[in-house]
């Protein structure tokens, strides 16, 4: 029957998901290994026992995600040691181990932790040289009551350390994986509270061995993985996690200095965690990043190496918490305000808890006191000295700020009382892994023995001792593997502590640009003549020489303070700086904890608004480039030398000595310093000179209302304002800033692409001139907005307020040429404000009109339209009544005619009759030109112009006698009345020919002009479209029609003027007509 437990009347810190809620006089009800009841007066099941808990806090037990338990006896060798120092001669000491030795290290380490109220470790043994040290840490673990689970390791193992060290170059024998198979089989282990899982760093393997490896240990049923990351120091796990595949839920990832929020964001997202160790980071790695706002939802808490570090996980909440919120305040003040907290207690107690469950995917076990779950329990007397007060007003502040080992009066793991009254229980330790049937009894103290006094724990602090060496660190493959980031290391050789200052890197580029004198007098305060060879007690050589320490402790953030703003503004600069600090003194931040984070996983996102090439200086004007500084822009050369960068870092002077010491000047002096290279950024471009855009504009920032090139003459005002929006944009320049621009682009035209109309010859010599005094020089606009060449060219503006269409006559107004010139008008000057240089009837202008179409220059058109014309009935009327008139004359005179024989002739009977054919159509017209003259609006139509232009209209019925006298018999022919019709059109096309030989005149005058007229040849789309000879009359004219109407509307586009084509088009339809009228005839 499973035992039970009553803790009672004590105040319970239980969860609400992730809210604590305090519980006070409340009773929890064990049963077995599990929380049954949690209430008030709660009773006890049968037998069992009861614990009183009044004056007491209850608390679920804490996690700790990250330890390496065997290292017990280590403990006080690294108080005063670096992370190198430790890795020599703490991180590879498993190689001194015997696997007696890993059994009692690693069980004191257990007890340790449950002593300090841990119930849970994730165990990463990073001691597995052989099967039997995996197998007796597991015994001793399963021994303690701990709950864990075993991170099974791969490690580089040290093959044989004497004056030197080699290291076996096999990471994965096959023992190694046959005892990960064997372990997987028979796990877990102590009734289940100990499970497997696999610890893996070596990331520089390849790919298909690291995939393998994982899983083959899925396949085997682990369901953690926890590895170490210290951005920088090691290769990204979360990006080759992540490549691979790999990344999710049963990753754990430790330390994680430095990560980026990037890769933070990628590792939430697949639900991976990570761990943090504060007492380990603040004394050898950097910042403690459980707290920071992208990472505590994924974050715990872990110890990491009791050898140096307390096992207490509340004292790694609580430095965590106050580190946190010391740098909070920090912040706050740095920006004048007064500080104030914002991470509160009750986070603290989650990532020490329930955060710490999620971590390992037992959150539905343990991390909290819930009904149902893992008795995992710690009792915490809240009226001890350290306590009193606090609990009663605050149980979870009591907890974290004030509780401490000797506090936990109670630890409960699995429900078993593992701690009872202050004092750890007596521990059961197996005879052997998964055996209970040679269990021995032993307290604390024969454990405590066991440590002390063990020979073999005497044997490990000599041999730690005798090889003890930092030489060793340079050829590790474990070194390797936590200094590594795909660049190389900054181990320096040293001499004891002291190394040559030439190995130091060289000044970066953002204090070469400065007043370095505080930079050199630091690393001169550092520097010292050494001994360096030693014969007996005499020294044979001495050496100025560099401490290391010195420089961590001389480039201080108070020295970087004054460096950084400068160096700060671009952001490869800073992280140049950066790069220096950290190799130089392994801090991971300038003045600030945190203020480097963006620096380490550059992009070229990076560089916010890109870069350009340094030539584009060339670009700008002198006024620009030397203008006066002012408070808001700095001199132009200087802020361009702050914000430039080189294609790849190139060294500038001595790159294998950049520095050395100087007697003569006792001072450290630098030889060479290295540029700032886009290489910073992970990946490479074309070398040259570049430099960051967002940095210069921000630091030469063009004030709208006093702009540099202001004074100066138009053209340097333009290439500034151009060269300003190109390189930073438009938001520091006035409104409107382009209406003053002298480019090439429409303003100004360049004199090499001037013309002028075809009627040029008939220009005054004002108008020429204008050309002439119009010129200026202006930009022409590359394809990057940079005014890249200056020429002459004539300010469209002043051409064009000077010129109208009247200022040129002559053929300027002359059909052949006139659409021309408009046109020529209207695209120099059409798009200038304030131009009106053409007619309000323009586009009549730049279209034939019906003068254009005839020799004389009046039309049969009112004066003022008063009335509606009249139809087009009547005025074909009016012609049938001119040749009605013929028609009657030529009847009067058949009606009085005398009938003759057909062969006799009267010669002056047909001459009289023609006269009087002639004569009565003269004088129809007459009177129809009297009638129109003396119509309203009509009078200055001139009348004998007009009679001559209608005797050579059609005269139809004068034609038709003529034409009948071939069909009547000889007999019957009157041929009096063909030649009185003969001679009567001899006489009105005398009349005619006036203005018959005046259109003939008038086309031969024309036809030259256009046959020889300058510009491309006309393109026709009438004729180059599928044209159809055949096509009917009336779709050709609609088909003018429309073209007439596209020219009329500025419609249509083409390399010929508009004039050529309608004539072409007007030539190819009356061919058309001609044909379909007189081809049968012709026939």
């Amino acid at each position: 029957m499973a035992t039970s437990i009553l803790l009672r009347n004590g105040t319970v810190l239980s969860h609400d998901g992730d809210k604590v809620v305090v519980l006070k006089n409340h009773d929890i009800l064990i049963v077995g290994n599990t929380i049954r009841q949690i209430g008030q007066n709660l009773t006890l099941p049968g037998e069992g026992r009861v614990i009183d808990c009044t004056d007491k806090i209850v608390s679920p037990g804490f996690i700790d995600t990250h330890h390496h338990l065997w290292q017990t006896q280590l403990k006080g060798r690294h108080g005063d040691e670096g992370f190198m120092d430790y890795m020599v001669s703490g991180g590879i000491q498993a190689y001194n181990y015997s696997p007696e030795d890993i059994f009692w290290g690693q069980l004191a380490g257990c007890l340790q932790s449950i002593n300090a109220g841990v119930t849970t470790v994730v165990d990463h043994a990073h001691m597995t040289y052989s099967p039997e040290n995996a197998t007796e840490a597991l015994r001793a673990t399963t021994s303690s009551g701990l709950r864990s689970i075993f991170c099974y390791s791969a490690i580089w193992r040290i093959k044989s350390w004497s004056s030197e060290v080699e290291y076996d170059g096999t990471l994965l024998p096959d023992w190694w994986h046959a005892t990960l198979a064997s372990l997987a089989k028979s796990a877990p282990y102590g009734d289940g509270r100990v499970s497997l899982g696999v610890g893996f760093d070596q990331f520089q393997l390849p790919k298909e061995e690291v995939m393998n490896l994982y899983e083959k240990a899925r396949e085997l049923g682990v369901k953690l993985m926890t590895s170490h990351y210290v951005a920088h120091f090691m290769k990204n796990s979360v990006n080759i996690l992540s490549d691979y595949g790999l990344l999710d839920n049963s990753i754990l990832l430790s330390h994680v200095n430095g990560i980026s929020e990037s890769d933070v964001a990628l590792l939430t997202s697949k639900g991976a965690h990570i761990t943090t160790t504060p007492e380990t980071e603040m004394q050898m790695l950097g910042e403690i990043v459980a707290f920071r706002s992208d990472t505590k939802s994924h974050a715990s808490i872990g110890v990491d190496c009791h050898s140096n570090n307390s096992s207490d996980l509340l004292t790694q909440l609580r430095m965590g918490l106050q580190y946190a919120r010391a740098a909070e305040n920090s912040q706050a003040i740095g920006q004048g305000k007064y500080p104030s907290v914002k991470i509160k207690v009750e986070e603290a107690f989650n990532l020490g808890t329930i955060q710490g469950a999620k971590a390992i995917n037992m959150q539905d076990q343990i991390g909290s006191l819930e009904v149902g779950k893992r008795a995992d329990i710690v009792v915490f007397e809240a009226s001890s000295p350290g306590m009193v007060c606090a609990a009663e007003e605050d149980p979870i502040g009591a907890v974290i700020l004030h509780a401490g080992t000797g506090d936990v009066e109670t630890v409960i793991v699995d429900g078993v009382v593992r701690k009872e009254r202050g004092k750890l229980a007596d521990v059961r330790v197996l005879d052997g892994l998964g055996s209970t049937e040679k269990a021995v009894e032993m307290t604390w103290g024969k454990i405590h023995e066991k440590e002390l006094y063990n020979p073999h724990r005497r044997n490990i602090i000599s041999q730690l001792s005798d090889r003890f060496s930092k030489a060793i660190a340079t050829g590790s493959p474990i070194i390797a593997t936590v200094i590594e980031n795909n660049e190389e290391s900054h181990i320096l050789n040293n001499y004891n502590g002291w190394i040559n200052p030439e190995d130091l890197p060289p000044m970066p580029q953002c204090i070469v640009q400065q007043h370095h004198s505080t930079w050199l007098a630091a690393m001169t305060d550092c520097t010292a003549k050494q001994c360096t060879s030693h014969f007996a007690f005499i020294c044979t050589h001495h050496q100025w020489l560099t401490e290391v320490s010195c420089l961590s402790t001389h480039f201080s953030p108070d020295l970087l303070k004054s460096y950084l703003p400068y160096c700060s503004r671009s952001v490869l600069s800073k992280a140049q700086l950066y790069s220096w600090v950290w190799n130089t003194t392994s801090r991971t931040w300038f003045v600030d904890v945190g203020d480097a984070n963006e620096l380490q996983n550059l992009s070229p996102a990076s560089l916010v608004d890109g870069y350009a090439d340094v030539d584009v200086m060339n670009y700008a004007p002198v006024c620009l480039t030397e203008s006066v500084p002012t408070p808001s822009r700095g001199a132009y050369r200087h802020v361009m030398a702050s914000c430039m960068f080189t294609g790849s870092t190139q060294n500038m002077g001595n790159a294998a000595r950049p520095w050395e010491y100087s007697e003569s000047l006792q001072s450290i002096i630098p030889l060479s310093y290295e540029t700032v290279g886009y290489d910073l950024t992970g990946h490479h471009i074309s070398e040259g000179s570049y430099f960051d855009k967002n940095c210069f504009c921000s630091y030469f920032a063009i004030d709208p209302e006093n702009e540099p090139c202001s004074g100066s003459r138009g053209i340097d005002l333009t290439r500034e304002r151009l060269w300003i929006n190109a390189t930073c944009g438009s938001s520091s320049l006035p409104q409107n800033w382009t209406d003053t621009l002298q480019t090439t682009d429409l303003a100004y035209i360049p004199l090499e692409d001037w013309n002028w109309p075809k009627c040029v010859a008939d220009m005054t010599k004002q108008v020429i001139e204008l050309s002439e005094q119009c010129v200026a020089e202006a930009c022409e606009v590359d394809s990057d907005g940079y005014c890249s060449k200056i020429k002459p060219a004539v300010e469209r503006a002043c051409f064009c307020h000077n010129i109208s269409y009247n200022s040129c006559g002559g053929s300027c107004q002359i059909f052949e040429t006139r659409i021309d010139y408009v046109n020529w008008l209207r695209s120099m000057c059409g798009d200038v404000d304030d131009w009106h240089g053409l007619p309000d009837d323009w586009r009549r202008l730049a279209a034939p009109t019906a003068l254009d179409m005839i020799p004389w220059k009046w039309t049969v058109k009112p004066s003022n339209i008063t009335g509606n014309c009249v139809s087009k009935g009547w005025k074909l009327g009016s012609i049938a009544l001119v040749n009605i008139t013929t028609l009657l004359a030529m009847l009067l005179i058949q009606r009085t005619s005398i009938r003759q024989i057909a062969h006799r002739w009267q010669p002056r009977s047909w001459y009289s009759k023609g006269l009087l054919i002639a004569a009565s159509q003269i004088l129809a017209n007459f009177i129809n030109t009297l009638l129109v003259q003396r119509t309203p609006g009509y009078e200055e139509v001139p009348d004998t112009q007009l009679l001559l232009l209608w005797c050579t209209m059609p005269r139809l019925l004068s034609w038709l006698p003529i034409l009948l006298v071939g069909v009547q018999p000889f007999e019957t022919m009157n041929m009096s009345a063909v030649g009185a019709c003969l001679f009567a059109e001899v006489i009105l096309q005398g009349f005619s020919s006036y203005y018959m030989l005046m259109t003939v005149s008038k086309n031969k005058m024309s036809s030259p002009q256009i046959s020889t007229s300058s510009g491309s040849k006309p393109v026709d789309p009438y004729k180059a479209k599928n044209y159809d000879p055949n096509a009917p009359v009336q779709e050709k004219i609609e088909d003018l029609v429309k073209f007439i109407k596209e020219i009329k509307y500025g419609m249509l586009t083409t390399k010929a003027s508009d004039s050529d084509l309608l004539s072409s088009r007007a030539m190819a339809l009356a061919g058309t007509v001609c044909h379909s009228l007189f081809g049968p005839l012709l026939s």
